[in-house]
């Protein structure tokens, strides 16, 4: 790859790598004109994790990193919270589908509350629950675009969420899709949607509304004009909600 130095996208995810493949690549990344790195679905851990991070701090340019799908441990999560406590020039991070319970919960927490430069992260399908480690994991999150989807959030999580996201005021989109918030996280969710001016998108398909719900968001969403909310046709009463362009069903 030492011969391709001019480009800055490289896509090679789902190839199985191991942690043998994650180091070879690292010690041939095309130059620093790098800018995308898709490394998803390739079960890298341990030295060629290591060794991949590596090449990535120094001297390199890379501002979209995907490590989803790698199976990392806790060993590897503290490898990742390290090198993202160097601030690099990551603007968007994908670790979706990485098991992230408990004390990895607390450890990547730890690295994301040192990301300045941080637009979109991707969080879905990694296990996240709502418990004390969670509490941490979320003080760290500070971007314009969040993706939780797939995660047993609850009412509780959002709860937590929420309030971390509105110290920063700087989030833009926000998915929770299939996240099991019922009505007492609409009822909070109010209170979100009334503090987070710049909010532009929020995608709730796939939780637990009913129609008492569907008629807070609906006045809520009164004070965002900007605000579009997508939910699930089959989750709301359509006659509440039929009058508010802000409100997309989805089927």
């Amino acid at each position: 790859m030492k011969e391709y130095k001019s480009i800055k996208e490289l896509y090679i995810g789902n190839n199985k790598l191991t942690s043998s493949g994650g180091t070879f690549i690292a010690n041939n990344l095309p130059s620093t004109e790098l800018e995308i790195l898709s490394l998803g679905g390739n079960k890298i851990q341990k030295e060629g994790l290591t060794a991949l991070l590596s090449a990535i701090s120094f001297g390199s340019k890379i501002t979209h990193l995907d490590l989803s799908d790698n199976d990392f441990t806790l060993d590897d999560f503290e490898k990742i919270s390290g090198f993202l406590k160097e601030d690099p020039e990551i603007v968007s991070l994908n670790l979706s589908k990485n098991n992230l319970d408990g004390q990895k919960a607390y450890t990547l927490g730890l690295g994301l509350q040192k990301l300045s430069k941080l637009k979109k992260l991707n969080l879905s399908e990694m296990g996240i629950i709502p418990d004390v480690s969670g509490v941490v994991f979320f003080n760290g999150i500070n971007c314009e675009e969040l993706i939780v989807d797939n995660n047993i959030l609850q009412d509780v999580g959002f709860m937590i969420l929420s309030k971390c996201l509105m110290r920063s005021k700087n989030i833009k989109r926000l998915s929770m899709k299939n996240t099991k918030i019922g009505s007492i996280g609409v009822s909070h969710m109010v209170i979100f949607i009334g503090q987070c001016k710049n909010l532009e998108e929020l995608h709730l398909e796939g939780n637990v509304l009913n129609e008492g719900d569907s008629i807070l968001l609906s006045d809520a969403i009164k004070t965002q004009p900007n605000l579009k909310v997508f939910i699930k046709r089959a989750e709301v009463s359509i006659e509440k909600v039929q009058d508010n362009s802000s409100i997309i069903l989805v089927d």
